[in-house]
C-alpha cells in the first residue's frame, strides 16, 4: 500500500487506503485477543459493563459494532478481561482432565489364596501416582488469581481426593494386618494357645 501510494503521489484514494490499514494495524492486536475461544459471553458482558455499555444475549458482536463503542480504545481494560478469560479457560481444561481421569480410574481387585468369595485390592501404585498428581495440580489451581468462577467446584475435588487418599490408605493398612493376621489365627495351634485372641480376630474377621 506504501509502494501504490508512492507511485501515484500519494493520491487521495491511496492515501485513505493507507491510513485505513494504519488504523486497522492498530486495533488488530486487540482484535485478535477479542477473538481468543477463551472468550465466552460473561467476559463480553463484562467488558461491555465496565465499558458503560450494555450487551445482552442474543445481541451480535462485530468489529463495527466494537469500534462505533470506542471498545478498542480501552486496550488495557480489553487485555484484563481477555487475559481472565484465557486463565479461566485453563483452568477448566485441566479440571475436566482430573474429571475425565477419575472416570475411567480402575481399582486392582484379585482373590485371596484360594478363597472364592474373599476379594484383596491389588496394586495401587498407578492410581496413587495419578492421585498425587491430580492433588498438586488442584492446589496450583486454588492459587490461581483466575480460580474464581469455578473455585467450588475445584474445592469440591480437592476434598474428593484427599478423602480418597485417606481411604486407601487405611484400606491396605487394614488389609495388610488382616493378610499377615489371618493365616496365623486360622492354624489350630494358635487358637488353641491364644483362645482370647483368636475369637477377639474371628469377630473382626467376620
Amino acid at each position: 500500500c506504501h509502494k501504490i501510494n508512492k507511485k501515484n503521489n500519494q493520491s487521495p484514494v491511496t492515501q485513505k487506503l493507507l491510513d485505513m490499514i494504519k488504523d486497522f494495524k492498530e486495533i488488530m492486536p486487540m482484535i485478535l485477543e477479542l477473538g481468543n475461544k477463551a472468550m465466552k459471553l460473561t467476559h463480553w458482558q463484562g467488558l461491555f459493563t465496565t465499558l458503560g455499555h450494555q450487551l445482552y444475549k442474543n445481541d451480535k458482536i462485530n468489529i463495527k459494532r466494537l469500534k462505533n463503542k470506542q471498545i478498542f480504545q480501552n486496550k488495557q481494560i480489553i487485555s484484563d478481561v481477555c487475559a481472565q478469560a484465557v486463565g479461566e479457560h485453563g483452568l477448566e481444561t485441566s479440571l475436566a482432565a482430573i474429571e475425565e481421569n477419575w472416570k475411567n480410574a480402575n481399582f486392582i481387585v484379585g482373590s485371596y489364596t484360594k478363597s472364592k468369595d474373599c476379594y484383596i485390592l491389588g496394586d495401587v501404585e498407578e492410581v496413587m501416582v495419578m492421585l498425587e498428581d491430580n492433588q498438586v495440580q488442584l492446589q496450583t489451581m486454588l492459587g490461581s488469581r483466575h480460580v474464581k468462577t469455578m473455585q467450588a467446584r475445584v474445592e469440591a475435588w480437592s476434598k474428593k481426593l484427599n478423602f480418597l487418599s485417606e481411604v486407601i490408605d487405611e484400606w491396605l493398612t487394614c488389609q495388610r494386618s488382616w493378610m499377615y493376621l489371618e493365616p496365623i489365627f486360622s492354624a489350630a495351634d494358635i487358637q488353641r494357645q491364644l483362645p482370647q485372641e483368636s475369637k477377639l480376630f474371628q469377630g473382626v474377621d467376620r
